[in-house]
């Protein structure tokens, strides 16, 4: 009895060594309950890295779900998404919960892949249909990808449970919009808007589907209604404003609102010259004169007082040894320059453009060309 006694202590002894994580006497819940304790206190504290550690000490003692979902979302807010992602593979292959997939979305989101966040998301649905929240970020992910067959059907499940949700229908709305129901699409706006929802976009996509079935009295009224909460700053609602009025017959009005909205549709002339600029650079510094000179033209374009644009056409005609264009554009730049009493500012340009005209007249005179 001894014996079997003592084999007995020195089987448990050995267990012990082999499990080092665990607590012998009374199973693993001390140690890893002191770490997911302190975890609770750093995440409450929004300390992310020391609770991360702490819960990854916690699971190393004690596997369970919720210190799994714990680490990975440590990692999400921290910015670590495949991290994230990885963990649920790795330890919840077979685990489909809620939980998990709503992580991994935000996840999937945050990589700007919306196909696998897509791929969640109908999972979701599939197990809560009433998960507003769910549906809503569904249904954009359908309209991202072009599905608007797919978001169809999930919003008619949706509205089997409610049928009277504002966001959701706003979206259904679209929808119907978007798949050229355009009936389905008016008397859906037309509720939505009895139930309180004056939006911008409720009375544009409104507008829209009226003008679509030929309604052009009621596509104008509710355009118009946008265009004024709007404050007439968003291009596309003034553009179908403008055909609007213009296919009623309201020609003068059509094209001035037009002309409101070409305006608001022009580039941002200042963008639009730095970035020509920068190519005129890069190609002057491949040895690509001609290019550089192209972009330095369409730098003037957009910004016709960019001195050192009209100089460097002058520089880069020089390269190409196109002498007649070299002498336009120095002069042109002296010229400028002069007139805005910049001349100390641009010295060494001045200088060099001087110089290089001084050139062109002797090398005129000694050609018999007159010079003026």
């Amino acid at each position: 009895m001894r014996t079997l006694v003592l084999i007995c202590l020195l089987m448990e002894a050995l267990l012990c060594r082999a499990l080092p994580f665990t607590s012998c006497a009374g199973g693993d819940t001390t140690d890893w309950k002191t770490f997911y304790a302190d975890a609770e206190t750093y995440y409450q504290k929004r300390q992310l890295l020391k609770a991360l550690e702490s819960y990854q000490k916690a699971l190393q003692l004690h596997f369970s779900d919720t210190l799994v979902h714990a680490v990975a979302n440590c990692h999400y807010l921290r910015g670590y998404y495949q991290k994230s992602i990885q963990l649920y593979r790795d330890s919840l292959e077979n685990d489909s919960s809620e939980q998990k997939l709503d992580l991994l979305t935000k996840c999937y989101d945050k990589l700007e892949m919306p196909d696998s966040a897509l791929t969640c998301r109908m999972r979701m649905a599939e197990q809560n249909i009433g998960n507003q929240s769910n549906m809503l970020s569904l249904v954009q992910n359908c309209l991202t990808l072009e599905m608007p067959d797919t978001a169809l059907y999930y919003l008619d499940r949706y509205a089997e449970l409610d049928s009277t949700d504002l966001a959701v229908n706003r979206l259904k709305a679209h929808v119907y919009y978007e798949l050229e129901q355009y009936s389905d699409a008016i008397d859906l706006y037309q509720k939505i808007k009895q139930a309180g929802d004056n939006q911008t976009s409720t009375n544009y996509y409104l507008g829209l589907s009226y003008a679509r079935l030929d309604s052009l009295p009621q596509a104008y009224e509710c355009l118009g209604l946008a265009v004024e909460q709007s404050q007439r700053k968003n291009a596309y609602i003034l553009s179908q404003y403008g055909v609007v009025a213009s296919n009623l017959g309201f020609l003068s009005d059509g094209n001035r609102i037009i002309d409101e909205s070409i305006e608001l549709l022009q580039p941002d002339k200042m963008l639009m010259a730095s970035l020509y600029e920068t190519k005129a650079l890069n190609y002057t510094l491949s040895r690509k004169f001609k290019e550089g000179a192209e972009c330095h033209q369409k730098v003037l374009e957009y910004n016709p007082r960019n001195f050192m644009s009209i100089f460097r056409l002058g520089y880069l005609n020089h390269l190409l040894k196109n002498t007649a264009q070299e002498k336009l554009w120095f002069e042109k730049f002296l010229q400028a320059i002069r007139k805005e009493n910049k001349l100390d500012s641009y010295k060494q340009s001045v200088e060099y453009a001087e110089e290089r005209l001084k050139a062109i007249k002797t090398e005129e005179f000694f050609q018999g060309k007159k010079t003026e």
